[in-house]
């Protein structure tokens, strides 16, 4: 097999390069039921920590973050009896909190939009499959 243009390539031996050799047999509805099942289950997973419920707490992390500071000066923290002077450590918390969510979020965004990438790449090879048996049988 031909190397890439960044000279990766497969070793000829591979396993199911040559599917005469190799006994290997695609099943078009098989790629098709694999990539729905895996939509599917993707569009599902719900519950503590899964996507949809770390980007429906984005509001919420921020009004918390926000809420810290400002209670911190209320109860005395920053003035009054037992003040403690400024809170840095809180506001960079608050920060890193808001920053964290938010990076999560971007994290969560770019798995499942590369596991719909791959999702389409397998209906996309079940088309394939069908037209290229089409092909042979006519």
């Amino acid at each position: 097999m031909a190397p890439t243009n960044n000279s990766w390539h497969l070793e000829p031996s591979w396993p199911g390069l040559v599917t005469e050799r190799d006994g290997v047999t695609y099943n078009p509805e098989g790629l098709v039921v694999i990539a729905d099942a895996l939509r599917r289950s993707t569009m599902s997973i719900t519950g503590s920590g899964s996507y949809p419920d770390v980007e429906a707490q984005r509001e919420m992390v921020k009004i918390f973050a926000n809420n810290l500071v400002e209670e911190a000066g209320e109860y005395g923290w920053k003035g009054g009896p037992g003040w403690v002077g400024e809170w840095n450590g809180g506001l960079t918390f608050a920060e890193a909190l808001v920053q964290s969510n938010e990076e999560l979020i971007n994290v969560y965004r770019e798995v499942n939009d590369k596991l719909m990438t791959a999702i389409s790449l397998i209906e996309a090879g079940a088309g394939t499959y069908k037209r290229a048996d089409a092909a042979n049988e006519a």
